[in-house]
């Protein structure tokens, strides 16, 4: 059970990737929605295009990695994407609108089931790592210091794990040090990477 104030700092945290996400996958495109936490343990994510909210599920989150609670989000700002920007109301709900949209951003599409990275794009896993690292060196020129730096690591990770070269990407991108000594840490973060899996005790 989540108490109020942790599930407060996670709709935070939602949010805070949602703004990445619609930057760097939607240009800017989306308004921001009311995010909330739902108890259903089916349904993982769900778009209300009536009252404008996101919701996501509280068993996901307590249950899975954040990875996956990022991908769910994706694909909720999908049908977000459909519905506000695209105006497609009148088309299924995973309709052609839904998957050309997910097809062109590399989010899983899939109606129902645990989202995977090789959901999409699996027959084209190199393409795909290269337009995601392509994205977060796009944020690491944030003017957040944090997110830049968050970024630039994950980024670099990426093309470490997938044995990737700079030559490989769309653009001419490179990787400079950044200080590596320890920053303290939020409580409310704290308390978010503890509820993920990331922090063993506090």
């Amino acid at each position: 059970m989540l108490s109020a104030k942790l599930e407060a700092a996670l709709v935070r945290e939602l949010l805070a990737v949602w703004r990445q996400i619609n930057a760097s996958y939607f240009r800017g495109a989306l308004m921001a929605p009311a995010i909330e936490l739902n108890i259903s343990e089916s349904v993982l994510g769900r778009w209300l295009h009536a009252t404008r909210t996101l919701e996501i599920s509280r068993p996901l989150l307590l249950a899975q990695p954040w990875g996956v609670v990022v991908e769910v989000l994706k694909h909720e700002m999908a049908h977000q994407y459909v519905s506000e920007v695209l105006g497609a109301e009148d088309e299924a709900p995973h309709g052609a609108a839904f998957r050309d949209t997910c097809r062109r951003h590399g989010i899983d599409a899939r109606a129902t089931g645990m989202p995977t990275e090789n959901a999409v794009f699996a027959d084209d896993k190199e393409a795909r790592m290269v337009e995601r690292i392509a994205r977060l060196l796009a944020l690491a020129e944030s003017p957040n210091v944090h997110e830049a730096e968050a970024a630039t690591l994950a980024a670099q990770r990426l093309m470490l794990k997938y044995n990737l070269e700079s030559r490989a990407l769309p653009r001419d991108y490179g990787f400079s040090d950044i200080d590596g000594s320890e920053k303290p840490i939020l409580r409310d973060h704290r308390d978010i990477a503890k509820v993920a899996g990331f922090v063993a005790s506090v």
